[in-house]
């Protein structure tokens, strides 16, 4: 109960986006803009929201 009344407020200073110039990462994209996708909403955006979610949930749970 103690760090629910420390941490009131938290603050994200930038999204989790991956690096795009990472040989894997690369190929994906390449790979999903040469079948005609857009690679940004395909993978680069759903990657950073599950990162993003993974995180908030750490960042709420506590030890019981």
């Amino acid at each position: 109960m103690f760090l629910a009344t420390l941490c009131g407020m938290s603050s994200i200073t930038r999204l989790p986006f991956a690096v795009p110039d990472h040989p894997l990462i690369e190929a994906k994209l390449e790979n999903i803009e040469a079948c005609g996708g857009d690679a940004f909403t395909e993978y680069s955006l759903p990657e950073a929201i599950l990162k993003l979610r993974q995180g908030v949930g750490r960042l709420i749970r506590t030890e019981k």
